[in-house]
């Protein structure tokens, strides 16, 4: 095969071919199978929020309230009961007509005489005062209390924390249920209601798993995966519509992948553990360095790598300290060179390590946090700019769309960026080669689509001489590399949530030919063409074929055929 052809590397591609080359005949069960391998491999991103819905504790719990009560009515039993009901399956809404065979017994309870003849008394079952018109409740049971003992009990029940939820009438022997009415109707204080509501979420959070909180201080927005069972269980990055926005699923840290929670907390527990200098100590550490060719120290006080000192003017990498004009290849300041520390001491070597990977790791994610402040300003920067072209504030944000998804898949890409290098520091030496591919060719690409987004200068994108055509040639040039970064992004996700091969030299520099050819391809796509970006790159890969055994390439065979074990790559 010649070199001018490129890598196929579609997601979505599975080959159909069975061992000996030809088509199986059995495609319906093979086509079963591929949206199984699918939907358990498929990248899902947090910008994208294609699996949940962003709701308010508040709906949250007045939808389960409702839903309750449409469980007692449809089978002619209390609400307590159907709370019952509602939480043996687990709050899943798909449940509610699934009465578990253990409970029956439970909400279709029978009553000993005793409890019979206590019905519709006329006098109050806990302080024997007569009851007199409309001043008595009972809860389903008919057994009745007046209204300042029922008080009493419901108030005495909260005070024993969320068992009120499984609190019984107060009738000794009797099994009827409170229900939250029951609750709600007796304790009228908001804290009271407040902590009820709390108990509740609680329970419902504890037993639906589908169901995730935000775990940002101040944030009351609930994370409904619905009917999405193939995330249980999976360390996803999840976005919340809050300020605050992503978060782990797992472990409700920041969002972290590609590094598993387990490699985070002992990564932090490395990095806090050596951290002991005062405050003003790490800060400055953090955000300054000294200018490579003047020495004058410099603040970093933006999102992107690229530096320019005030005092000489000189341009230069702030990760490598490298003069950017030379800057061609960019993920190279990303690899750890162990040669530079073979003199030195083991423990020194391990120190210089430490050192590198912990600078990255925070500057990464410095970067990161930055250009999520920076892109609410931009983003209120092109809106207003906006306006004077699009009048109406519902077309302004139809329009704008296209650079809110290209920020976000950004902040997202830089986020997982920071997370790698964790990685990094901990990865078998062997495979550490084609970590750092994978790493460098999103990273190189982040770069310059980065100053796209803030660089720009807004007033120079309207003008009604030529019917804003700077506006919409930069809107489909924006679609365009956002969907390259997407690219980026979902392929070093999924390389690194598997095992990674040991490659050598020779394969890494054709396999980064062929995502250089990748790229280049995709930026000359013609301007009107740009806006269908998506459409390409998902599609217009080529499907290449193994020049020996003929056999079309699986997903991730890493430039070699899984049926002859040969090297597709051109000697």
């Amino acid at each position: 095969m010649s070199q001018e052809e490129e890598y196929y590397e579609d997601e979505d591609y599975f080959a159909n071919c069975g061992d000996d080359g030809q088509y199986d005949d059995n495609e319906e069960y093979y086509e079963e199978e591929k949206v199984q391998q699918d939907d358990s491999q498929k990248i899902y991103l947090a910008c994208e929020n294609r699996l949940y819905q962003n709701e308010a504790i508040e709906v949250v719990i007045q939808n389960y309230t409702l839903l309750i009560k449409q469980i007692a009515k449809e089978n002619g039993i209390s609400e307590g009961c159907a709370f019952l009901i509602m939480q043996a399956n687990n709050y899943d809404k798909n449940k509610q007509d699934n009465i578990p065979n253990h409970l029956i017994d439970t909400i279709f309870y029978q009553e000993s005489n005793d409890l019979v003849a206590c019905k519709d008394n006329k006098e109050c079952l806990l302080c024997f005062d007569d009851i007199t018109q409309n001043k008595g409740y009972s809860l389903y049971c008919k057994h009745y209390f007046c209204m300042s003992c029922f008080k009493e009990y419901v108030k005495a029940c909260l005070q024993e924390g969320s068992s009120i939820l499984q609190k019984k009438c107060p009738m000794v022997g009797c099994q009827e249920r409170l229900g939250l009415s029951d609750i709600f109707l007796f304790l009228t204080q908001p804290r009271e209601r407040n902590l009820i509501c709390k108990f509740l979420l609680n329970d419902i959070l504890q037993h639906n798993k589908l169901l995730v909180q935000c775990p940002h201080s101040e944030c009351d927005n609930i994370l409904d995966f619905g009917n999405n069972v193939i995330v249980q269980g999976k360390q996803l990055n999840l976005k919340c519509k809050c300020s605050k926005g992503y978060f782990c699923s797992s472990c409700k840290e920041d969002a972290h992948l590609p590094c598993s929670c387990s490699m985070l907390k002992t990564w932090m527990e490395l990095i806090q553990g050596k951290n002991q200098d005062s405050l003003n100590t790490i800060w400055f550490q953090l955000n300054t360095k000294p200018c490579p060719r003047c020495k004058v120290l410099i603040e970093k006080n933006q999102g992107c790598m690229h530096m320019n000192c005030k005092n000489c003017n000189f341009h230069f990498c702030w990760l490598c300290l490298g003069e950017y004009v030379n800057h061609e290849d960019f993920y190279s300041c990303n690899k750890y060179k162990k040669d530079d520390a073979k003199d030195l001491s083991k423990e020194q070597q391990t120190l210089k390590k430490y050192e590198f990977y912990t600078e990255r790791f925070k500057d990464h994610l410095n970067a990161a946090k930055y250009t999520q402040k920076e892109s609410q300003n931009q983003i209120d920067n092109l809106k207003l700019n906006m306006k004077e072209t699009f009048k109406e504030d519902k077309k302004i944000e139809e329009e704008i769309q296209f650079y809110v998804s290209a920020y976000d898949i950004l902040i997202e890409a830089k986020k997982c960026i920071s997370y790698t290098y964790p990685i990094g520091y901990y990865i078998e030496q062997h495979k550490l080669g084609y970590f750092e591919f994978l790493q460098g060719e999103l990273e190189k690409n982040i770069e310059p689509f980065e100053q796209k987004l803030n660089k720009v200068k807004f007033q120079e994108l309207f003008s009604n001489d030529n019917e804003n055509q700077k506006f919409f040639q930069y809107k489909a040039e924006i679609i365009q590399h956002t969907s390259i970064i997407k690219k980026y992004l979902t392929n070093m996700l999924r390389d690194l949530g598997e095992e990674l091969p040991d490659l050598d030299i020779k394969q890494m520099k054709m396999k980064s030919k062929a995502y250089s050819k990748l790229s280049k391809k995709y930026s000359q796509i013609p301007h009107q063409e740009n806006i269908k970006a998506e459409a390409h790159l998902e599609t217009d890969y080529p499907i290449l074929m193994c020049d020996d055994c003929k056999i079309n390439p699986i997903q991730n065979d890493y430039g070699l055929c899984n049926a002859c074990l040969n090297s597709r790559y051109e000697n």
